[in-house]
């Protein structure tokens, strides 16, 4: 049911992926932006584990990266290990681009 609704457009994790391109490039990533970060994954993780819990209180960024969660067993996986953002390493993030944005920011 929820593949059947994937948005199109993916310009609703741009703002998500500002963050991974921080941490993959070893940058300094503001509070804010690190507890977005969080929010995110958290909610696109609980999602992914019950569709159920897509209700109006889920960010639409959320919702979108937990069709990529279900779509990538391995994305999944790393997403679970992450339960705060010092655990998204730049091998972490890099993943998450890749796969949600098709970019490599490794040099």
């Amino acid at each position: 049911m929820l593949a059947a609704v994937r948005p199109v457009e993916r310009d609703d994790l741009n703002l998500f992926c500002v963050a991974l391109s921080m941490v993959a490039g070893n940058q300094e990533v503001p509070p804010s932006l690190k507890s977005y970060v969080v929010r995110i994954l958290t909610e696109a993780k609980s999602v992914a584990a019950d569709i159920t819990k897509a209700d109006s209180a889920v960010s639409p960024e959320a919702i979108s990266l937990a069709f990529d969660l279900l779509d990538q067993d391995d994305l999944l996986d790393s997403a679970k290990a992450v339960d705060s953002f010092d655990k998204i390493s730049p091998e972490i993030a890099n993943k998450f681009l890749t796969r949600v944005e098709g970019v490599d920011v490794r040099s």
